[in-house]
């Protein structure tokens, strides 16, 4: 299968609207309880997205590396290296912007100003100079901007990881193991990283918020000021936690390999309905293993609990094959042109979106009340609750209108066929 799969642009795009519309809502204390994550063991619709993403990027990957003919060269390792580090770096800017850099002293800011420069134009001038030179400086300028970022963390609270940051490590270290390991072999170090995870887990601590491993070797390694504060406490405190850690990034890894797994199930049957009667053959067969484990390792998405893998990537695995049935062997894929167009430039669409939020929160407008508050505030008042109601519906209304201005911009470089590779 050399042709370019619909269902797949489709359900990457999908993933990408549904992260906009959680992430953005009209305001956190009115939100339908399917768009809310769980509080800690379980899951909701939303839990699903964040590693849905992460299997497609598995699946990607496969079909991407066919160029090199799945080995681990020169070539291939500079690749995964280089988008590795310019996804992370994508995570890093859009956590410091705008006051961690503003925040740095005038020095700091040119020199950052210089290299940002030299990444982002890249593109436009790239063929101008040779590899060789072209490569340096690509490299340089990564380097030179995630070190500006990490050798002048003492004194601030920039977080270090973050979903974008997840994705790179994870398609990192992923892509790695994937190229190294063949066959069963890629099989068992899956199980290993898996199992491994389980018993670090349960071995070195708990399973509670306030317990487990992964919170203690972040505090070590990152420290307090340079964690997610965003959960609470037994006591009603919030505290440091992060749910993009760093140890729970090596269960992650699973969900690009069971993906990348998937993807090579898809190149090699050549018939399009054994394809999707093998990933759902294989798909519900996780899920069940899944809710086996959940009594012993609970499905938890916080910890990336290595049932929660499972689960969600069976669960990615037959809504693929169904995709996969309706767009790419009945033909039916009209309706889906929306979520392709979102589908083809995923992380820079995403990027936007978190940045545009900031720009709004960055923003004072009047509120309905005639008080000064943010522009995002002062839009969610001032028209989706105006219209729906300061409740569910106004700030699901919100939600979509965001959505849908995104799209907006997705659909213009569609026509234009502009597409951002990170």
């Amino acid at each position: 299968m050399t042709k370019r799969l619909t269902a797949l642009d489709a359900f990457r795009g999908m993933t990408i609207a549904l992260m906009i519309l959680v992430n953005t809502p009209g305001t956190w204390n009115h939100v339908f309880p399917p768009l809310r994550h769980a509080l800690w063991d379980g899951w909701t619709p939303t839990d699903l997205v964040f590693p849905f993403f992460l299997f497609i990027v598995g699946v990607s990957m496969y079909f991407s590396f066919k160029r090199y003919n799945h080995e681990l060269t020169n070539r291939s390792a500079e690749k995964i290296l280089k988008r590795t580090a310019a996804i992370f770096l994508v995570g890093l800017l859009l956590n410091a912007f705008p006051h961690k850099i503003a925040e740095h002293h005038i020095a700091w800011k040119v020199v950052f100003g210089i290299f940002l420069t030299i990444w982002l134009t890249m593109p436009w001038w790239k063929d101008k100079v040779t590899a060789g030179l072209l490569r340096n400086l690509e490299w340089l300028s990564l380097v030179m901007l995630i070190g500006l970022f990490l050798f002048t963390l003492q004194g601030n609270e920039l977080r270090i990881l973050g979903v974008l940051q997840r994705i790179a490590l994870a398609f990192g270290i992923g892509a790695f193991v994937c190229l190294l390991f063949k066959g069963k072999a890629l099989i068992y170090a899956l199980v290993a990283i898996l199992v491994g995870y389980w018993l670090i887990m349960i071995g070195f601590g708990d399973l509670t918020l306030e317990g487990n491993f992964q919170r203690v070797v972040d505090l070590a390694v990152l420290g307090d000021s340079h964690m997610y504060h965003g959960y609470v406490d037994k006591t009603g405190n919030n505290i440091a936690f992060d749910p993009e850690g760093l140890l729970s990034t090596l269960p992650s890894v699973g969900n690009v390999i069971i993906g990348f797994l998937s993807g090579k199930l898809i190149s090699d049957n050549k018939n399009k309905k054994d394809a999707v009667f093998q990933l759902m053959l294989y798909g519900f067969p996780l899920m069940l293993l899944a809710y086996l484990w959940h009594p012993f390792f609970p499905i938890n998405k916080p910890i990336w609990s290595s049932s929660y893998v499972l689960h969600t990537c069976g669960l990615g695995m037959i809504i693929l094959a169904f995709s996969l049935y309706i767009m790419d062997v009945k033909g039916r894929s009209k309706w889906a042109q929306p979520f392709v167009v979102f589908g083809l430039n995923p992380l820079f669409i995403y990027a936007l979106s978190s940045i545009s939020v900031k720009i709004l929160f960055w923003i004072k407008t009047t509120g309905k009340g005639g008080e000064v508050v943010s522009g995002y505030k002062g839009l969610y008042e001032n028209v989706f609750a105006a219209i729906a109601g300061n409740n569910e519906w106004g700030s699901f209304l919100f939600a979509l209108f965001y959505v849908f201005m995104h799209w907006v911009v997705a659909y213009f470089m569609y026509q234009k066929k502009i597409f951002v590779k990170v």
